[in-house]
């Protein structure tokens, strides 16, 4: 199944033009609908390498979003066998990108942003979804799991 363009970005499209010209949210708006739109592209960038993996022996969760108690997380994509459960976790930046072990930041034309860096989010995503698991009494590899492989 193909993934599908964010609702906020059809939400923000469908807002500006009902808005007078010189409306002061415009600016915000359009700039909510470039972030989850590069985030979409990166997504679907991604969805293109694991299509080869689409097989009888690997099921693939695209924008998988689970409820942990009172709060929902989101996992990019899930790629699961017999074997592992792999989590990926996009990012579609421009730009010149830092990344050390505590930061992850992007300066581009816009200026300089932080980012939660992407090993602690998905080791979050990967606890929450441990906890997620073991709440719906579902069995999970007891092995600790190996910490993500990054390349640059």
């Amino acid at each position: 199944m193909p993934r599908l363009i964010p609702i906020i970005v059809h939400f923000g499209l469908a807002l500006v033009p009902r808005l007078y010209g010189n409306h002061p949210k415009i600016p915000l708006i359009e700039k909510d609908i470039r972030r989850f739109m590069s985030g979409y592209r990166g997504e679907v960038t991604t969805d293109f390498h694991s299509q080869f993996l689409d097989d009888k022996n690997h099921s693939i969760f695209r924008g998988l979003r689970l409820l942990n108690g009172h709060h929902h997380f989101q996992i990019d994509t899930a790629i699961l066998s017999r074997k592992y459960l792999l989590l990926l976790e996009t990012k579609n930046n421009s730009g010149d990108l830092h990344i050390d072990q505590e930061q992850f930041s992007q300066t581009s034309s816009y200026g300089e942003k932080g980012y939660k860096h992407p090993i602690i989010q998905v080791n979050e995503h990967r606890d929450k979804l441990h906890a997620w698991l073991k709440s719906h009494h579902l069995h999970h590899s007891p092995r600790r799991p190996q910490p993500p492989i990054c390349t640059h």
